[in-house]
């Protein structure tokens, strides 16, 4: 066995990696207590960020990186991981100049691993299922292209200012906060969410396109302040909440084709739909029914039937800009 201040140790006869420090008095530090800086001890194969803390590049054929792994590291640029299944929590966490990170293999990221890594521009993790709650928290991202991710927790990608388009085809449950803050977000397509959350997209100042067939609810603040929104097609929403387009100051048309519940009529408060120039689109068949309904009665004067404004006249055609 052997050590120095940029190595692992490994310990055949525990099957373990640790570890031996020497602190500033020349004393060496090799018992099992792990120091907040420190992991003290890690499952063979597992890597940790005290391996040479003053690398630019990291470069590993471990299968697991551990909590905290490299929890602060501010040289680290570059990651690649080509081996590696499950990045562990907070193991990146606010890498300052780290740009970007190549794991193939990954399946798992774990909560917080790269949050505020606020130079974090790229990600190649084309297996990864499932991330959890603010993983990428903070980071530069600008576009993600993740498409067998099925799980997202809050505030994945909350506050990633630069994000741009994003790639999610399997996510059935879009978490709280999720993208909260995207500010240059323009379109996002959710062919499979049936559930989008509170505040899922909050403060998506420059939203224009959103693409959710199949979503059944509309959670609180879920699109608030997405003040370039010009429409949503909502086809199988059954329920949105309180203010989840509250100053969506553009929003003129929501096109609805079911029975759907509103649980506030400030779901709709600072839209043109609130001032009377915006109107809520739906079957024929329905607009008795929603101008009966003891909340969207309130907007019984912006209801219309759908028929009327689509370019073939269906509830499935697309609307005719020139008539709404």
């Amino acid at each position: 066995m052997s050590c120095d201040y940029t190595k692992l140790c490994y310990l055949e006869e525990t099957k373990r990696l640790f570890r031996e420090k020497i602190d500033p008095q020349g004393k060496k530090i090799t018992d099992d207590t792990p120091f907040r800086d420190y992991v003290g001890f890690l499952e063979s194969g597992g890597i940790d960020g005290f391996v040479n803390r003053t690398a630019k590049s990291l470069e590993s054929n471990a299968t697991t990186v551990a909590d905290y792994a490299f929890y602060l590291n501010e040289a680290l640029e570059t990651v690649e991981l080509p081996l590696a299944t499950s990045i562990g929590k907070s193991a990146f966490y606010t890498c300052t100049k780290l740009t970007d990170v190549n794991a193939p293999l990954v399946t798992t990221i774990e909560a917080e691993a790269f949050r505020s890594c606020i130079n974090l521009k790229s990600i190649a993790i084309p297996n990864v299922t499932t991330i959890d709650g603010y993983a990428f928290n903070g980071c530069r991202l600008s576009a993600v292209d993740l498409p067998l991710v099925t799980t997202l927790g809050n505030y994945a990608f909350g506050g990633c200012s630069d994000l741009v388009t994003v790639n999610i085809p399997m996510v059935t449950y879009i978490n709280n906060n999720t993208f909260y803050n995207c500010l240059k977000l323009l379109t996002i397509d959710l062919p499979s969410a049936t559930d989008i959350s509170s505040q899922a997209f909050y403060s998506c100042n420059n939203l224009t396109t959103v693409n959710v067939p199949v979503a059944t609810s509309i959670g609180t603040n879920a699109f608030r302040d997405c003040w370039s929104l010009p429409i949503i097609n909502l086809p199988s929403a059954t329920s949105i909440s309180s203010q989840a387009f509250y100053s969506c100051s553009e929003l003129k048309a929501v096109i609805l084709k079911q029975q759907c519940s509103l649980s506030n009529k400030n779901a709709f408060s600072s839209t043109p739909i609130a001032s009377g120039t915006g109107y809520i689109y739906v079957p024929a068949a329905l607009v008795e029914w929603y101008k009966a309904d003891t909340v969207w009665t309130n907007y019984a004067d912006q209801i219309r039937a759908l028929e009327d404004y689509t370019i073939d006249g269906t509830i499935d055609g697309e609307l005719d800009e020139t008539k709404i």
